[in-house]
């Protein structure tokens, strides 16, 4: 054992032995440093429950994963050389069918040209199993898919961890068990001493007062074990929820997300969300044999964090793999054992000291309205009582309350929604307030004109858009661009002189970056003669964040 009366420290300690402290640790091992690992043993990691899903592209858009082209040769090359020295398979390439589950999303995928995309994307004449499978709507196969069996190769590396006695089952408080010297940090409740303390802690690292400055944004996912008898499907399925085979008609199925319990527990909520989703499209009966939680470390921007701490340059930080883990992880700690051990650069995208600024505490941070606050701000700024308002697009009836107050009994509010379940909830908000001067249509924004004959143009005092989603509701029904643009251009004829338009736009959603791209040049191509024009972006830096636009006419 080594003490902090050996001569020579450690190279390292690595705390945590999920994918992010495994991986690196392989690394770390191959450049001939001597370490050690602290886990936990803590059964309910995410990385224990984790599916393992390697793919190309991700979301409803099809885009490639972050850096694929790197982050898919460095997991290849690392998962091989690890297999070989384990003598343990735990990398497959199964291929993905995904199967479209709307009419939307189809349309969606048709109007794409897929010839110039970077990954094979095929659209075999029988994509699934009529027999096995109800896929109405087609969908396509992405055939370089791979899977990590993520606890076989965290057994397979454990084994190996504990042979050559680099792994300690224990705990460790960062707060209490840490002692600085100049270049060497001292573990004093396990009597070691070590150059480097590199925290891999997934969601745990939400507690660690080390790096507090780190927002995380963790979310539970539960993952369930089925057998089904008479399935033979060899490819991982995907309508909503994945269905992967592991083999003897034993398959896993996930997984849910819930970002407001964070415990480790499997609840029957999860539970029957994904039984409801597989049950869209799997006809086939099955038996429930397994249920898993975990927590994944998720944090600002949904990317991998590696660094090293402002103060303590002996600490260093790996945190953040998420969902996508078992393909980043490679990429990512290669990048960190270089800087730590090689004294390469960190990647901007990836630095924990160029994304997270020191924290302020939270009672001396100033308060950045939301962009939804700040759209009411600056209606309200405009409208008189007595007037005209319209909310496009009712939703939950926040905007619409707020136009409500704003014009006063003597004005008068129309709001569109094609949802009732929204105006239903609209109406609840005004019956709470006490305000009967709205007039509630349930029809597309589109109709505007036709459903509203006798509102002049020119004598509105203001039009409100939040597109997107229901919140709350059933996210495949979308505002659509073409409804949108008309609306929006609708809106601008009927807005007094000072008025104001304002639209809130989403990308991100199916169909949304689509949406938020046409308004923006809808807004752009506006006579400047006529129109003031601005927009105000969300606080974060994601490329999904909401945009608002304000139209003022002159």
């Amino acid at each position: 054992m080594t003490t902090t009366n050996d001569h020579q420290p450690l190279d390292y300690v690595i705390v945590g032995q999920g994918i992010a402290g495994t991986t690196l640790a392989w690394l770390l091992k191959w450049r001939g440093l001597r370490g050690l690992i602290i886990d936990r043993d803590d059964g309910k990691s995410s990385s224990k429950v984790a599916a393992g899903l390697m793919t190309p592209v991700t979301g409803k858009r099809l885009v490639p994963s972050w850096r694929l082209d790197e982050t898919w040769a460095a997991a290849d090359d690392f998962y091989r050389r690890v297999e070989a020295e384990t003598s343990s398979p735990f990398l497959t390439q199964p291929g993905q069918a995904r199967l479209f589950n709307t009419e939307e999303s189809k349309e969606e995928f048709d109007r794409r040209d897929w010839s110039e995309h970077p990954v094979e994307i095929r659209q075999p004449q029988k994509l699934v199993d009529a027999a096995s499978f109800d896929a109405p709507l087609g969908g396509f196969e992405l055939p370089t898919a791979r899977r990590l069996d993520v606890p076989a190769y965290l057994a397979a590396s454990r084994a190996v961890f504990v042979a050559d006695g680099t792994l300690r089952i224990a705990d460790l408080n960062s707060a209490t068990d840490l002692e600085f010297g100049d270049d060497t940090v001292v573990l004093t409740k396990h009597s070691l001493r070590t150059k480097r303390v590199i925290f891999c802690q997934g969601a745990l690292g939400a507690t660690n007062p080390l790096f507090a400055d780190v927002e995380f944004k963790a979310a539970r996912g539960e993952i369930l074990t089925l057998k089904i008898d008479g399935l033979t499907e060899t490819r991982i399925v995907n309508q909503g929820v994945w269905l992967v085979p592991c083999g003897d008609g034993i398959f896993k199925a996930g997984s849910t997300y819930d970002f407001e319990n964070l415990t480790p527990h499997v609840t029957n909520s999860g539970r029957d969300e994904i039984v409801e989703r597989l049950r869209n499209f799997l006809k086939l009966p099955f038996e429930i044999v397994g249920h898993e939680a975990g927590v994944r470390p998720v944090v600002l921007e949904r990317r991998p964090i590696i660094g090293v701490h402002r103060t303590f340059p002996q600490l260093a930080i790996f945190n953040g793999l998420g969902s996508k883990g078992s393909l980043l992880a490679p990429f990512v700690a290669g990048q960190l054992a270089k800087h730590l051990f090689g004294g390469s650069p960190i990647d901007s995208e990836l630095d924990y000291q160029t994304r997270f600024q020191p924290r302020i505490p939270k009672a001396e941070r100033p308060r950045v309205p939301r962009l939804t606050e700040q759209a009411q701000t600056l209606v309200g700024d405009v409208v008189k009582s007595g007037e005209t308002a319209i909310d496009a697009t009712a939703g939950n009836g926040h905007d619409t309350c707020f136009l409500a107050k704003a014009v006063g009994y003597a004005g008068r509010v129309f709001a569109f929604d094609v949802q009732s379940d929204a105006l239903q909830r609209t109406s609840a908000r005004l019956a709470d307030i006490g305000y009967e001067n709205v007039t509630l249509l349930q029809r597309s924004h589109a109709e505007m004109k036709d459903a509203l004959p006798d509102v002049e143009r020119g004598s509105v005092a203001a039009v409100m858009f939040n597109l997107g989603y229901l919140p709350g509701g059933d996210h495949s029904v979308t505002t659509r661009t073409e409804s949108s643009l008309s609306a929006i251009s609708t809106a601008l004829n009927l807005v007094r002189s000072g008025g104001i338009v304002t639209v809130l736009v989403y990308p991100g959603h199916l169909g949304g970056d689509d949406e938020a791209d046409s308004v923006g040049r809808l807004i752009e191509d506006l006579p400047p003669a006529e129109f003031e024009t601005s927009i105000r972006k969300s606080a974060t830096t994601s490329e999904t964040a909401p945009m608002l636009y304000v139209i003022v006419r002159l």
